[in-house]
């Protein structure tokens, strides 16, 4: 199979890699669901006479979905990578997947389409619905229980939610986030990586190669950093930095990233493929 890309035939890819793994992503949906809802009626706010338990300010904490929408989101979405490419470890399913008549681009292109997109796209969905949810339900029993939800609620944005949809319609600041838009296309991209290169136990053996290559790094700019400034004086003063270098930072070094541990998944599967 020549490296071309034939729109018809990444279609029938894509369609077939759906009845490969709908069954078990439909599933893995539902196992999802089941677990921010678990978050969520753990974190409801207990009654007393009437009167929601809150804060010595007199407020309710809904710190704790931002926790939850990083946490379980970074959760979801790299154990989905790293299983995409997890079945060319296995020989003889190896040998099936190789066999597919698509080529190599197209294969790499679906692994991408599940795990960066779809993935992320989901997750944020039902995060939504979840939380609205939430957000819906403390607002009824607000009405019974005769207190004002939106007052008693700690911090400046009610619905988290509410957040996800104003920033899409731009009613909000654009720039308070943009900056992390490859970050979930980061993480997908070195565990998508990590389960072409490995052949068993995918997601621990990346986990484990991240922190050591992340404590590898940090170490090596300590020591560079420390090796510069020796005999240095240390000179006080007022250094601003402030989200016009901050967020373009973020956003140029988490693509570059993205796209070199993309490109060295597509290099390793057409490895596998040779």
């Amino acid at each position: 199979m020549n490296n071309t890309f034939n729109i018809k035939r990444f279609g029938l890819l894509l369609r077939r890699q759906w009845l490969d793994i709908g069954n078990i992503y439909l599933i893995s949906l539902v196992v999802l669901t089941a677990v921010l809802v678990g978050f969520y009626w753990f974190n409801l706010p207990t009654f007393y006479e009437g009167i929601p338990r809150m804060n010595n300010n007199g407020t309710l904490n809904m710190d704790f979905r931002y926790l939850v929408f990083a946490f379980v989101g970074f959760l979801f979405v790299t154990i989905e990578a790293s299983t995409y490419f997890a079945s060319l470890g296995r020989k003889e399913r190896a040998i099936v997947d190789l066999m597919l008549p698509s080529s190599t681009f197209e294969k790499f292109l679906s692994g991408v389409f599940y795990t960066a997109i779809l993935s992320t796209l989901s997750y944020i969905i039902i995060f939504y619905l979840v939380d609205l949810s939430f957000c819906k339900y403390m607002e009824s029993i607000s009405r019974n229980y005769n207190f004002n939800y939106n007052t008693t609620i700690e911090g400046q944005r009610t619905h988290f939610s509410t957040f996800i949809v104003n920033s899409i319609t731009m009613e909000i600041d654009f720039e308070e986030f943009w900056g992390f838009v490859f970050v979930p296309m980061l993480l997908t991209s070195v565990f998508l990586l990590g389960s072409i290169y490995f052949k068993r136990f995918h997601y621990i053996k990346t986990a484990v190669s991240i922190v050591s290559f992340g404590w590898l790094i940090c170490y090596i700019v300590y020591k560079i950093t420390d090796w510069m400034t020796k005999n240095m004086i240390n000179v006080k003063g007022d250094i601003i930095i402030g989200k016009d270098q901050i967020f373009p930072a973020i956003f140029i070094i988490t693509m570059i990233l993205t796209f070199a541990f993309w490109g060295i998944t597509y290099i390793r599967l057409r490895e596998k493929e040779a």
